[in-house]
Order: C-alpha cells, then structure tokens, then sequence
C-alpha cells in the first residue's frame, strides 16, 4: 500500500554533489549549480553575451578543508569570426569580486588533484576555460549571503568588464552548498 504524505516534496536537484577520490580517499563537495553571472558585448552583436560560472568545491582531507571558487568563462559571441580575436575565452589570473560593497582580490591558482577527473561545472558552450581560485570559508559566504554580487575583469587597453548575476538557480544551489561549509 502507498503512503500519502502531507509534507512537501523536496527538490533535491540542487542539493550539493559529493564524491570521494579514490586515490587519495579526499572528500569534495561542490554546488550542484554554480551561479551564473554575465557581461553585456552590444558592440559586437545584439543580445551577445559573454559569462562566467561562479562554481565552489571544498576539499576535505580528513578534516582539513580548501574551499575553491571555479571560474568557467563561456560566451555566446563567435569571436573567431571578428577580426584579430581569439575564439578561446580566458580566465584572468586575477579578479576583483564585490559582494555587498565588500572587495575581494582573487588569484588563480592550480587545481585541486582530487577534481582533475571531473568536470564539475560543465558549460554549455563549446568554447570554455576554467581556473581554480582559492579562497577561505569567510569569502565563499560572502558570495552566498551576498545580496549584489559583481564580478570585475580587468581588460588591459579594453577597460574593465563588470559580470553581474544572470539567472537564479545558482544563487539556491550556492545557498545549499554554503549551508555545510566548514571553517
């Protein structure tokens, strides 16, 4: 016989993905979405668009944990097509992140050995690049707490680029993810 509950169902899609390595028995955790942010090109064409994916794993080794923003750059702009540009987009190696008036200076760095077989954020272009930042508990809730996020991109002759939130499903998967960080 069936059972009929009263209580709602419960949308488990964004709840936090999770995976042990099996070489190193290292436990990481990621959003099941990141938060997608964007950055409008109307001199290059209508409506093109170029974005990053905000992803965030923690990497657990038996209680000492490194948390890691994964940035995933991605357009919807065919650069390869407009004259002396590189179809590839690219990752800075540095960014400036604004959450709620406070400034944070990220710098890329390596990726982390146990996410080197998994593509945990994967985009929907063809065309991506993705860099590993490295960051403490304290700056990943200010990304999740945050009620303005920007994310700004510093483009040498070309100025600076200013990515704001596009979408939000990413902001609940972030707040489902934030809700077991551990310092």
């Amino acid at each position: 016989m069936l059972r009929s509950s009263d209580a709602p169902a419960t949308d488990t899609s964004l709840d936090p993905q999770e995976f042990t390595d099996t070489r190193s028995a290292v436990t990481v955790t990621g959003a099941a979405e990141p938060l997608v942010v964007s950055h409008e090109e109307p001199s290059l064409a209508v409506n093109a668009r170029d974005y990053l994916s905000l992803g965030v794993i923690e990497v657990n080794r038996m209680g000492d944990y490194e948390h890691y923003l994964v940035v995933v750059a991605w357009s919807t702009i065919d650069r390869g097509r407009i004259r002396g540009m590189s179809s590839q987009p690219v990752v800075p190696d540095h960014l400036l992140l604004r959450t709620d008036g406070r400034t944070f200076k990220l710098a890329a760095g390596s990726e982390p050995d146990p996410v080197r077989d998994r593509e945990l954020y994967p985009t929907p272009a063809a065309a991506s690049a993705r860099r590993y930042f490295h960051v403490d508990a304290a700056t990943l809730r200010s990304v999740v707490d945050a009620k303005v996020i920007q994310v700004r991109v510093d483009r040498g002759d070309d100025g600076t680029a200013v990515y704001t939130p596009w979408g939000t499903r990413g902001v609940e998967a972030l707040q489902r993810f934030a809700a077991r960080v551990e310092d």
